[in-house]
């Protein structure tokens, strides 16, 4: 019961937090827009990346609605020219959107499509939908719509708004496509250029070039970010959810580098590592912690477990690449 009743307090303080959050960031870019001043700083920007941010940052809220997000998107080489903030804002009002208006239990349809010129973004929900005059509406400032969130969420009126403002800068457009009582779909397009890797990172995957990679971690979402990065510097990963699995896969196969997630669900990396060495004494395998906090001391630390190396989960390329060259370059066998 009390257990129960501080899931409760917790779930409502985390929605109430990001509501004024969502609240004041929208005030932000909303007097933006109205005096013209959006920021017109562009990027090239891995779109993919940004959306599988975007979706983990949104699983606890839709979690606490028992709502499923589902995503069905390849690896997109195409970048797209927006800026950072502004294509974050977009990506987020859509999803965090369907997570209002969609019922308990029931699914989100994430996916990401690229033709010869546009890469398209849809987010399908299970809602009320809406009628022909209210989807005409959707885009306009301060619309107060028939249906209602579902778990009595706020609304600033101004989130899709803002988000076809940005979008039209970038070149693209939006709209959506609904119907009264079976859910909605919203999209928005932007043209795409063609990605060009940097000299350097094929300097440095010439030092591991045929070396084999596992990454364990229990987070869907994080593995396929992971799996991502590698991808963009020419590294093929395997994925295993936990040290049983991993440890299947180990016997099968031999692998260069291991990386580890510090928590891995009740058990923890650096205990896992324990079976890895008894298991496979005699492989030189380098293993490599990931975590969310990495002070100075960490590596130093966590030599007497038997880590090479701890990595932040933020997994820039140019950290990655950093890593897996001072790994193999000491010892490039």
């Amino acid at each position: 019961n009390q257990d129960s009743n501080l899931q409760k307090e917790i779930s409502l303080l985390r929605s109430t937090t990001s509501h004024l959050i969502e609240f004041v960031n929208s005030l932000l870019n909303f007097y933006s827009i109205q005096t013209g001043n959006i920021t017109t700083e562009i990027q090239e920007i891995d779109l993919a990346s940004h959306l599988l941010q975007t979706i983990e940052k949104h699983t606890i809220l839709a979690q606490g609605k028992q709502i499923q997000i589902i995503y069905e998107f390849e690896v997109l080489e195409p970048v797209v020219k927006i800026n950072t903030t502004a294509l974050e804002e977009a990506l987020a009002n859509y999803l965090s959107n369907a997570i209002k208006f969609s019922s308990y239990n029931s699914k989100i349809k994430v996916s990401l499509n690229q033709d010869s010129q546009y890469v398209t973004y849809k987010v399908q929900d299970e809602g009320p939908g809406f009628s022909e005059s209210e989807s005409r509406d959707l885009f306009k400032k301060f619309k107060r719509l028939t249906p209602k969130p579902t778990g009595k969420e706020k609304s600033t009126g101004l989130g899709l708004f803002i988000t076809k403002k940005y979008i039209e800068k970038a070149g693209g457009r939006v709209w959506v496509e609904s119907t009264k009582g079976k859910g909605s779909s919203f999209y928005f397009l932007l043209p795409w250029y063609s990605k060009q890797q940097k000299a350097e990172h094929m300097v440095h995957s010439k030092l591991f070039q045929d070396k084999t990679f596992l990454y364990i971690d229990d987070d869907e979402i994080t593995r396929i970010v992971f799996k991502n990065q590698m991808l963009k510097i020419s590294q093929t990963v395997d994925l295993a959810e936990n040290g049983i699995e991993a440890i299947q896969m180990m016997h099968n196969k031999h692998y260069d580098a291991v990386f580890i997630d510090m928590n891995l669900g009740d058990n923890l990396g650096i205990n896992i590592i324990k079976d890895f060495q008894q298991n496979f004494s005699d492989r030189p395998t380098k293993y490599v912690l990931c975590s969310g906090d990495v002070s100075s001391e960490s590596n130093l630390h966590l030599k007497k477990y038997g880590f090479d190396y701890c990595m932040p989960k933020d997994f820039r390329i140019e950290k990655l690449t950093q890593i897996l060259e001072d790994l193999f370059r000491t010892n490039p066998n």
